[in-house]
């Protein structure tokens, strides 16, 4: 049997089971009372639906560059090398002899010729679109076979080698990742 010597609003609230907004109170320690209260005295105004609008666009200012930074890759290549025996050295020439994708589109084809050599590649989507790159551009350097290989996840730490000539790489972080490959011919 219900009491009426209680106001209803008072009945009411001690009925419903307690809600909890853990993120805003993990990130601002509010609990559902303060909430409530706060969007009580708002409502009046018409303003609960710009705290709520506030409330999503600092969400989002965190969550959404986290996630579009990888998701949104390119990878820029640049190989060069030098070549001759040591005290004698001189820019290798480069010349193209193959290129293959696992993942991934070409946004510019790999250089055919030259002492500095370049291409570019974007995820599954052309022009910045999402996914992983993962390939590799053979070249001939001198008397050898350089195999340039790269990889960009989307989750995970960009790797790039080099087989077939001695030299390095380094492979860039972020959106506009930059790879870099130093070879060392005969």
């Amino acid at each position: 049997m219900i009491s009426y010597t209680q106001p209803f609003s008072h009945r009411w609230r001690s009925s419903r089971p307690r809600r909890s907004y853990p993120v805003l109170h993990i990130l601002f320690g509010l609990t559902y009372s303060k909430v409530n209260k706060v969007l009580k005295r708002m409502d009046y105004k018409g303003q609960t639906a710009v705290l709520s609008a506030i409330f999503v666009l600092v969400g989002m200012m965190f969550l959404v560059p986290a996630i579009t930074e990888k998701a949104l890759a390119t990878v820029h290549v640049t190989a060069t090398g030098q070549c001759g025996p040591e005290g004698q050295t001189h820019p290798c020439e480069f010349t193209f002899v193959s290129k293959h994708l696992d993942y991934g589109d070409w946004m510019s084809e790999p250089s055919k010729s030259g002492t500095l050599v370049t291409w570019s590649t974007s995820g599954a989507g052309r022009a910045g679109g999402f996914g992983d790159e993962k390939g590799s551009v053979t070249y001939k350097v001198g008397e050898e076979t350089a195999v340039l290989s790269f990889e960009n996840p989307v989750f995970g730490f960009n790797k790039c080698s080099v087989s077939g000539i001695g030299g390095s790489c380094t492979a860039g972080k972020g959106q506009n990742a930059a790879f870099t490959y130093n070879l060392r011919g005969r």
